[in-house]
């Protein structure tokens, strides 16, 4: 699990994301990273495209993507798109961190 201290915006995104496939590429056998939203209080379309690309590369590493504790205002930017409610389908989206450590600590 990831969390920022900060929100992510245009002029860090790119930054943020290496920083975190770095960690990852740090951590050899990681398949899942769950990032702590509790920063974003907004949601940009810049930071929703990098988010994408964050997921494709994390994606050649096998490793899944999940989101938690993502505030309501951004949230409701997130539920307009497509991709969110593939998200939720696929068990990717928690309310709270505690919840994503949850839902990985249980069986399948």
């Amino acid at each position: 699990m990831l969390r920022f201290d900060g929100p992510l915006y245009t002029a860090n995104v790119r930054s943020v994301n290496h920083k975190i496939l770095d960690t990852v590429d740090e951590r050899p056998g990681t398949r899942v990273l769950v990032l702590d939203t509790t920063a974003q209080t907004q949601l940009p379309v810049t930071v929703i495209n990098e988010v994408d690309e964050l997921e494709r590369e994390l994606g050649t590493r096998h490793v899944e993507l999940s989101i938690a504790a993502l505030p309501p205002r951004a949230r409701q930017t997130a539920e307009q798109l497509s991709r969110w409610s593939e998200l939720e389908r696929a068990g990717r989206v928690h309310d709270t961190s505690l919840a994503a450590v949850r839902a990985f600590g249980e069986p399948s």
